[in-house]
């Protein structure tokens, strides 16, 4: 009578009995390990991207205020000295 036996027994001879089906095997175990690091490590690159953008746009950010401020007061000064200019200009200085 034909016997069956257990997936696990089948599994076992294979791998005793035939190197090709182990190499194929472990080629397959090998890939999806990298195809795992590959992914993790294009995820890390992309979480480290975001990071330096938002650190170059808060930088991009102090150096608007910055550059809007010295501009608000280089205008005041301007004004201030062209209003002391006309006062004396008009003898009321």
């Amino acid at each position: 009578m034909f016997k069956l036996f257990p997936l696990w027994e089948l599994h076992y001879a294979s791998f005793l009995f035939c190197p090709g089906v182990r190499a194929y095997i472990e080629r397959k175990r090998f890939c999806r390990l990298k195809e795992a690091a590959i992914t993790v490590q294009r995820w890390w690159r992309a979480i480290l991207a975001r990071r330096c953008l938002r650190a170059q746009a808060a930088a991009s950010t102090i150096q608007r205020v910055w550059r809007s401020y010295r501009a608000r007061a280089w205008v005041r000064s301007l004004r201030d000295n062209l209003i002391q200019f006309q006062a004396h200009a008009r003898g009321e200085i």
